[in-house]
């Protein structure tokens, strides 16, 4: 998604025309394309139509608008940190001493349709289980166990992810007289207040720059339209709606996960769950409680429910 909007954004930036200015009639075509270049790359500012225009050259530098050039980039590097949490998760897992990948596709592999395959995998799946909960149960880490502490700290690093990424975007766009920014531009919008009111992702802007003419300097202020901008709003109202979804489902798919993983009365009621549908004999719930607590622990009932939910 987010590098979709990059290439978006830098199509739009590179290969249109990100910004058209208005100059004076005695420019050259030559004039007219240095303006917009320059007023491309050197920033606009934005300036109601109902005030004058500010005489000083540092208020003007206080309303400068400058991120309209860095969108496509910013949006690629955030695209490449949704992969921090999966590199952080490999990292933890394979401290465990179970090849979860292997389990998983071992487990949900279409051949296992045929009984005698199944049963083949089964006794595959357990043996490597029990060999690495063995191997792992004198070792201090797994009486906290691997999975759980990687759950616990890969949900936390995918909520400071969300969060960093909202306030960058909240400091990149100069947003923060809007707390919640998407929210924010929303209300506007229902309000019919648009940009000219607002100021956020103004279309309309100005820009100053000067020319030496034999030896002279002119210094000229034109009026430029960022074509883009009319983009990057819905670009970034969109991206703060899905971030927000993408928060609450975090929060409650973490909150599922850890009541079954870290609660001992959750762990012994979910495998009492598939023990009630094998064809074992029914175990008294002491017996169950040893071997979820002793035997498979946080760690082997994580890796029980990632089976459950083919979730890899």
């Amino acid at each position: 998604m987010l590098l979709m909007f990059a290439l978006l954004a830098s199509a739009k930036n590179y290969a249109g025309h990100p910004i058209e200015c208005f100059v004076p009639a005695y420019f050259t075509r030559a004039m007219e394309q240095y303006s917009e270049n320059y007023c491309y790359v050197q920033n606009t500012y934005w300036v109601p139509f109902q005030e004058h225009i500010p005489h000083r050259l540092d208020e003007r530098e206080k309303r400068q608008i400058g991120y309209y050039q860095w969108v496509s980039f910013v949006l690629a590097i955030s695209a490449l940190m949704f992969h921090l949490p999966a590199l952080c998760w490999r990292m933890l897992s394979n401290q465990s001493g179970l090849n979860v990948s292997v389990v998983l596709s071992l487990a949900c592999q279409e051949e296992n349709v045929d009984p005698e395959v199944r049963d083949r995998s089964i006794c595959i799946l357990t043996r490597h289980i029990d060999d690495a909960l063995r191997y792992q149960r004198d070792l201090i880490i797994r009486s906290k166990g691997v999975f759980l502490f990687a759950l616990i700290n890969i949900g936390r690093l995918y909520g400071a992810y969300v969060t960093l990424v909202y306030s960058m975007c909240k400091l990149f766009l100069g947003t923060a007289d809007y707390p919640l920014f998407g929210g924010h531009v929303i209300y506007d919008l229902f309000r019919d207040r648009e940009w000219q009111d607002s100021g956020r992702f103004p279309r309309v802007t100005l820009c100053d720059f000067e020319i030496r003419v034999l030896g002279n300097i002119h210094r000229h202020t034109v009026q430029c339209v960022l074509v883009i901008n009319m983009f990057l709003e819905k670009i970034f109202v969109f991206l703060w709606l899905w971030l927000l979804f993408l928060a609450f489902l975090s929060i409650v798919n973490l909150s599922a996960w850890l009541a079954t993983v870290a609660v001992p009365i959750c762990r012994q009621a979910f495998v009492e769950k598939f023990l009630d549908l094998s064809q074992y004999e029914p175990k008294t719930s002491a017996e169950v409680h040893l071997f979820v607590e002793k035997f498979l622990r946080p760690d082997g009932v994580f890796l029980l429910k990632m089976v459950g939910k083919k979730d890899f």
